[in-house]
């Protein structure tokens, strides 16, 4: 429940005002525009024929104010869904009609004898489609309104420059340290030298746990251990990191012109280099390459969390 002083300066004289009002609070609201009805107070100036009155320019009124914040959120994780669930039917769809054009021996759908059910599944895919665009704009629309509550910047172009965001900060602003690898610029001389000490880094690590299965994990023992060639990676494996590596710049862009400024506004960008961990011999074990970090402030103390 939340208090609110009412002003004598508020426009009434705007028409959506009442309309607006009415709809929030109801009957509530024009039984109180009505007149003296809320804080009581003795008036023997005039006339004892007055009596009591109540002063609603010195009044309090306790109306259930929705939280803006919770609406916009919840509208946003319910139109998230949505696409991605439009997206998965979306497939679903275009598969079903990959199916239908198969059976008719390369003819084109519309002189085969499933043109019907074709044109209902194009159908099905333009309906998608529309919507999806629909889901994205209002995204984009909500977005726009929850950093305009939160006081940040909401860039909604594609095109964003690391290097003016207000909650980015590169390495080369950062107190420079060479005995910090949290502050060796990555892909540097140092940065491979690093990594190359290591055991375990944080692309292989589900590998040393076992994750990708016990056969994985002993072939990367051997590896390690034992020095024995490392198996050759998947050419699409190989196609994933090096979409990874081409899409950093991206991906943080996107964190920090469309994710921050609704979820993490208090919270700066900071670049990192890698993050090294020392076994119980303090030889270097683990290493892991972020490429960056959330934190309060510059101190390395208050990170919150590694992108």
């Amino acid at each position: 429940m939340e208090t609110r002083k009412l002003s004598p300066r508020k426009q009434y004289n705007q028409n959506h005002f009442w309309k607006l009002e009415w709809r929030m609070f109801g009957g509530r609201f024009m039984n109180f525009m009505c007149g003296y009805k809320n804080q009581q107070e003795e008036n023997d100036v005039h006339s004892e024929t007055l009596g009591k009155r109540y002063d609603p320019v010195s009044s309090r009124i306790n109306f259930v104010i929705p939280d803006v914040k919770k609406i916009l959120l919840k509208s946003l994780r319910d139109n998230s869904a949505g696409i991605v669930q439009a997206n998965a039917l979306k497939k679903k769809k275009e598969y079903a009609k990959e199916k239908l054009v198969e059976k008719d021996g390369g003819l084109t759908w519309k002189e085969s004898k499933f043109a019907y059910a074709i044109s209902v599944v194009l159908g099905y895919i333009y309906d998608i489609e529309k919507y999806l665009m629909t889901a994205e704009k209002c995204i984009r629309s909500i977005c726009l309104c929850l950093s305009s509550l939160n006081g940040a910047t909401y860039i909604s172009d594609v095109n964003v420059n690391l290097e003016k965001g207000e909650n980015y900060i590169p390495l080369k602003m950062q107190i420079q340290d060479i005995h910090n690898t949290r502050l060796i610029p990555q892909r540097t001389d140092k940065w491979f030298e690093v990594r190359k000490c290591t055991k375990v880094t944080g692309s292989t690590l589900y590998k040393a746990l076992g994750l990708d299965g016990l056969k994985k994990q002993k072939e990367y023992f051997e590896h390690i251990k034992c020095n024995l060639p490392e198996q050759e990676v998947s050419e699409q494996a190989k196609l994933n990191m090096q979409h990874g590596t081409l899409n950093e710049e991206n991906a943080v862009a996107t964190i920090i012109s469309k994710i921050m400024p609704i979820f993490t506004v208090k919270l700066v960008f900071f670049e990192e280099g890698c993050v090294q961990h020392f076994d119980e011999d303090a030889q270097p074990f683990l290493v892991v390459f972020p490429d960056g970090s959330l934190r309060e402030s510059e101190s390395f103390e208050s990170t919150k969390v590694a992108v």
